[in-house]
């Protein structure tokens, strides 16, 4: 197994290793011939196949075109495809699977950072985690050149309360919506009273709606947590049906099924209407509606479940700051209460 010498000063190897011949020339250095060989050795010892040409990109879209489509939302699934295209654009168009180590793969992510917010990078960076663990468990790879990367971003996130409109404006924003029969301004009033994804709207069916309890069947299109049935007020069903008997609309028939800028155009007419800061996006109606059952002493669990949050952890990562004002008040009860026993 030891590397040769060759006559131009380079090297190379030929040799039998477990019932395969490797071979190699043209090597720079022994050194690095040396490398090679143990990599192979100890690659076939913990069952990767050293032999693998995959490449890289081609094993990515590969992936999540197996696993994903028609299970994620279709912004997600662009968002794979953005990632692919951004997999493309760094490295050549030969470059292997195997060949990624975790050295090149933060240089990677670095690159990116320069133009990105951090939660940007994250999501370029969690397929390409999940995608490595994938072809490591199969034996592509020994080792996830992802695990445990860096992820920063030069672009600063977007501030809190860029995330959230004031209470008054939450409630007038709903009545500038009432009356407004377009399919924007409907998707806009079911977001507001849900506190749904864009995605999960965006596909309802009549059917979805259950007036006898007043609760929506939310089918979901991010992760398996996503399917659920929420409750909403009377008053709000009254009203989405009065709509949807005004289109006629059947019972199976996604009655809305437009495009995101199209909804984002009707919600920032109304907020610059009244005049809300040009730096919030229609989401603000899904944080602040979680921030509005927060303050009024509803549980984190529960709104873990209404908004469909795979695990809790998601949920106090996006609201938990919102905790703390509430958390002096819990102080102050838990004090009374222990204060009572000894009365």
């Amino acid at each position: 197994m030891k590397p040769v010498k060759q006559p131009n000063g380079k090297y190379k190897y030929n040799f039998m290793y477990q019932g395969k011949r490797y071979r190699k020339q043209g090597i720079a250095t022994k050194k690095e011939a040396e490398a090679m060989i143990r990599r192979i050795v100890n690659d076939v010892a913990h069952g990767v196949e050293v032999d693998s040409n995959v490449l890289l990109a081609d094993y990515f879209e590969q992936w999540y075109t197996v696993n994903k489509e028609n299970i994620v939302s279709d912004k997600s699934l662009k968002r794979f495809g953005s990632t692919l295209k951004k997999i493309k654009a760094y490295f050549p168009d030969n470059f292997r699977l195997k060949d990624l180590d975790r050295r090149q793969y933060q240089e990677f992510l670095n690159h990116y950072a320069e133009g990105l917010t951090k939660d940007s990078v994250r999501k370029i960076h969690n397929p390409i985690h999940a995608c490595m663990e994938d072809a490591a468990y199969h034996g592509l790879i020994r080792k996830n050149p992802a695990w445990k990367a860096t992820i920063h971003g030069a672009v600063p996130a977007k501030q809190e309360k860029d995330k959230y409109i004031e209470l008054n404006e939450y409630i007038a924003f709903k009545q500038r919506l009432m009356g407004n029969y377009t399919k924007s301004a409907l998707l806009l009033f079911i977001l507001h009273c849900t506190g749904a994804r864009f995605s999960e709207i965006n596909k309802l069916r009549r059917d979805n709606f259950n007036v006898d309890n007043n609760t929506v069947h939310l089918e979901g299109t991010k992760t398996e947590n996503a399917d659920r049935v929420i409750s909403i007020a009377p008053s709000e069903m009254a009203y989405i049906m009065n709509v949807l008997d005004k289109w006629e609309t059947g019972d199976a028939e996604h009655f809305l099924d437009i495009s995101y800028n199209a909804a984002e155009k009707v919600f920032k007419h109304i907020r610059d209407d009244m005049g809300i800061s040009e730096n919030k996006t229609m989401y603000v109606l899904r944080h602040t509606h979680c921030s509005y059952l927060l303050a009024n002493d509803v549980s984190i669990n529960y709104i873990k479940e209404r908004l469909g949050h795979a695990n809790i952890r998601i949920t106090m990562e996006y609201y938990g700051h919102l905790l703390k004002d509430r958390y002096e008040k819990d102080d102050r009860m838990a004090t009374q209460l222990m204060e009572a026993i000894l009365q």
